[in-house]
Formats: structure tokens, C-alpha cells, sequence
């Protein structure tokens, strides 16, 4: 589910129903599966570069050259339905990964220093 953007993008960022209290809670708790992330962030990415199908104008679109200025512009347009959505830049993806990272890397030092081993307590 998470490969296909188009999936995210109807139910996590359009802007009929981002702004509702369970869908901000569904894309907060999905930005800790740090695969969520990456597939968004990818999906980001491959909007631009690759040939895909346009469901708005149910055809397909060539892909173009994907740029550093792209990396931080955040992704947006319309569905089928006349839904509009926008996604974040891939950057903002990319800083959500790095606070993954941080408080994954806070949780196992954690867990290493409280949780007994079979030589005791670590100090």
C-alpha cells in the first residue's frame, strides 16, 4: 500500500480530510515506520521523473528531469474528483527520517542502560 503514492495521497494528504484529528494521528504514527517514509518520499521523487499515469487527466505524463530544487518544493496537484492534495518536499521526508533515526537511537541506548542483561544492570 505504501509503494503506491497515489494510495497515500488520497487518504493521507488531501486537503479535504488532512487536517482531521485521525488522519494527522494515522500519518504521525506511519512516520515512525520509517518505510512510510521512504516510500513517500520515493513516490515524491518518481512523480517527477517517471513516465506515470495522470489520474486527473487519465493519461500519461513523461517523466522530467528531477532537480535539486525539486528536492525541496513540495509535491501537489489534483485527483480524480477534483481532490486536491499536497505532499511534503522530500527534505522534509528526509528530516523526518533523521528524527526516526534519533529516537530510535534514544529508545536502544535506553533500553541498553535500564533493561537487566545476564550480568546484571548495565552502568
Amino acid at each position: 500500500m505504501f509503494s503506491q503514492q497515489h494510495v497515500n495521497i488520497v487518504f493521507l494528504y488531501n486537503d479535504a480530510t488532512k487536517d482531521t484529528f485521525t488522519v494527522k494521528l494515522m500519518r504521525t504514527l506511519f512516520y515512525l515506520f520509517p518505510s512510510f517514509t521512504v516510500s513517500v518520499s520515493f513516490g515524491a521523487v518518481a512523480i517527477i521523473a517517471s513516465t506515470h499515469l495522470d489520474p486527473a487527466s487519465v493519461s500519461w505524463i513523461k517523466g522530467l528531469k528531477y532537480s535539486w530544487s525539486d528536492f525541496f518544493t513540495p509535491e501537489s496537484g489534483w485527483v480524480v474528483g477534483g481532490i486536491h492534495w499536497e505532499t511534503p518536499s522530500a527534505f522534509e521526508l528526509m528530516l523526518v527520517l533523521l528524527w526516526d533515526s534519533l529516537f530510535f537511537l534514544a529508545l536502544a541506548w535506553y533500553f541498553d542502560h535500564t533493561i537487566s542483561h545476564n550480568r546484571g544492570v548495565a552502568e
